[in-house]
């Protein structure tokens, strides 16, 4: 008898302890759109509770482009991208670029019935409009 009760103890503590372990979500497919040319694909990561600054200047750079107060803009994808040199991918022909690979972001917003592509560096110090024949 008191090797069913030693067992039944035991039974009840490693369901207990397995209550205790973390849980892990597998991550839900989301549609985007295609990964533009000239930016390596990045594995998902969750989501950050706040953009990162470089979106959030994204964001203020359309609203300045546009007239519109910050708040009439939104963020729609932020996306981490590694943009082939300095001008993200999207230097001309008469423009020195910066030879490297540089993390940073491809951020899409939209205000009413607009929506632009920006590419940012991963700080924001650097942020392009993506044209869209890009």
């Amino acid at each position: 008898m008191n090797v069913l009760k030693a067992l039944f103890m035991l039974f009840i503590l490693l369901l207990f302890l397995a209550s205790c372990l973390p849980t892990t979500q597998a991550a839900l497919p989301v549609e985007s759109p295609n990964q533009p040319a000239g930016a390596a694909a990045l594995p998902p990561q969750d989501a950050p509770l706040l953009p990162p600054p470089a979106a959030l200047k994204a964001a203020q750079a359309m609203a300045g482009q546009l007239g519109l107060p910050a708040g009439q803009v939104t963020i729609t994808l932020i996306e981490e991208a590694e943009w082939p040199d300095g001008c993200l991918g999207l230097g001309g022909p008469a423009e020195s670029c910066l030879q490297e690979v540089v993390p940073g972001y491809r951020v899409l917003v939209k205000a009413g019935d607009v929506h632009k592509e920006y590419r940012t560096d991963r700080e924001g110090a650097v942020v392009r409009e993506a044209q869209p024949a890009q």
